[in-house]
């Protein structure tokens, strides 16, 4: 969520970025509306986006090691014995259930035992009443933030209608204008334009304030704030939506000067003038379209400014490549290759040779290495490619010198089994409790006498700094 997030803001200042250099002061306000709403809804959208590079076919998983033993051996193993034949052999496994290791045929390993309940009984009973759960406490104030956010929208807008209804009300072209007793400015919002009665009644009024706000109305100004709104309710965090809705009115208040001021530009002076006698008036109202709102000196500005068609055509083309790139920069890259009729994340195929080169023939899958002395065809699991650590720790320097939740990969043997998932480790300078999880064993079946690696968590509890195992994110074969 954090990653969808940034991407989301980044790609949105980015079209805000080019929003304000190429069209905020350009006289093309219908297609800069079009530009802002279409800008948000990109930018949700875009990072949701895979996009798929498809890789060379590789007919199977391909781990090439050298000067490093065979880092996975699961059903099949093919030893690489010259440049031109592979030799095959199937390999022979023990299963691993809960019978292969019996408690009472390791009774040497009892220390082993007690001390993992013990630090398994410490972590359990670590969260005292008084521990503060921040993910949770973060969680409950995003909520709190964002119901109150929802409800204040809600509550404005059923202030907006219900005014509308409650008052007397007069048709003018498709839209209602609603006289109010409250000394308010003109505003709208829907199909309601509200005026004080007391100077409507005494004409002090103006026609092109009507026009103004009847231009609100007609191009569904309140859609745009709404939904700007409800996004601003959900992510109240992102400071983005904040400038894209300053902007997304005022534009909206070009709209409605250019529609004023369309088919009479002599007009101008003269609804200025009513323009600064309006403003003057009490502050605006909330989410509804409102004559006081913006700056009008600004406003001003763009009344008497041109763009050529050329120009605004130039400048809506410059975009398509800006859209492009945010397109393929924020949308969740996946790069796969194809394996075995399905795909499989590139980023699990580890290459552990200096100076490696595969050439793949897509119709004769003919597989050429170079300056390589063992390959491993490896049938169902990676080999810690995703975790990019290539040296192995023994359990007696993990012991003295890792810190608590380091990572760490160890080759050795699982001679012990003490629960469904808590086992005994042994390498040549000592043993440690391990925890692995059903899921992390991908199919492969090991006993006693088989050398394994595992990467995984060094945990090292708090208060006792002897007191440690390692929990097993994923376990391989070696020889």
């Amino acid at each position: 969520m954090i990653v969808y997030i940034l991407n989301m803001t980044a790609c949105a200042l980015l079209l805000y970025a080019f929003y304000v250099l190429l069209l905020e002061e350009e006289r093309m306000h219908r297609f800069k509306r079009i530009y802002l709403l279409g800008s948000l809804v990109f930018s949700i959208c875009v990072p949701f986006v895979t996009t798929s590079v498809e890789m060379p076919y590789i007919p199977l998983h391909i781990a090439i090691s050298e000067n490093v033993s065979t880092p996975v051996n699961f059903d099949q193993t093919v030893s690489y014995t010259n440049s031109e034949n592979f030799e095959t052999s199937e390999h022979s496994v023990i299963p691993v259930n809960s019978e292969l290791f019996e408690h009472s045929a390791m009774p040497e390993h009892d220390e082993y035992i007690s001390a993992y309940q013990s630090f398994t009984q410490i972590e359990e009973t670590s969260f005292s009443p008084f521990t503060i759960n921040y993910p949770l406490l973060l969680l409950v104030v995003y909520l709190a933030v964002a119901a109150f956010f929802l409800f204040r929208l809600a509550l404005y807008s059923r202030k907006m209608l219900v005014r509308g209804q409650r008052n007397a009300c007069m048709d003018y072209h498709n839209a209602k204008v609603a006289l109010i007793d409250e000394k308010i400015p003109p505003h709208s919002f829907w199909h309601y334009i509200f005026i004080n009665r007391h100077d409507h009644n005494n004409g002090a009024v103006a026609d092109e304030i009507i026009t103004h706000e009847l231009a609100h109305v007609r191009q569904r100004h309140s859609l745009d704030i709404l939904f700007v709104e409800l996004l601003i309710a959900i992510a109240w965090f992102n400071p983005v939506l904040y400038m894209f809705r300053k902007k997304i009115r005022q534009n909206h208040e070009f709209l409605a000067d250019h529609v004023v001021i369309e088919n009479n530009a002599e007009c101008i002076p003269v609804y200025q003038t009513v323009m600064i006698n309006c403003i003057t008036q009490v502050e605006g109202t909330g989410i509804a379209s409102d004559f006081s709102f913006s700056f009008l000196k600004r406003r001003f500005l763009m009344m008497s400014k041109n763009t050529s068609k050329l120009g605004a055509a130039c400048r809506s083309v410059a975009l398509i490549p800006v859209f492009f790139v945010a397109f393929f920069y924020f949308s969740a890259n996946a790069n796969a290759s194809l394996v075995d009729g399905g795909f499989l994340e590139q980023e699990d195929v580890e290459v552990y040779a200096d100076i490696i080169e595969i050439e793949t023939d897509i119709e004769e899958t003919e597989i050429a290495v170079e300056e390589v002395t063992e390959v491993v065809l490896v049938a169902q699991a990676p080999v810690f490619s995703v975790f990019g650590q290539t040296e192995i720790n023994t359990v007696a320097q993990a012991s003295v010198t890792l810190p608590d939740k380091a990572r760490v990969i160890l080759r050795g043997n699982i001679i012990g089994q003490f629960t469904h998932d808590r086992y005994i480790f042994r390498d040549a300078t000592g043993e440690i409790a391990i925890k692995i999880k059903q899921d992390r064993w991908r199919g492969l079946t090991v006993g006693t006498e088989n050398v394994v690696e595992i990467f995984g968590d060094f945990k090292r509890d708090k208060k006792n700094w002897q007191l440690v195992y390692v929990d097993v994110k994923q376990i391989v074969g070696s020889q």
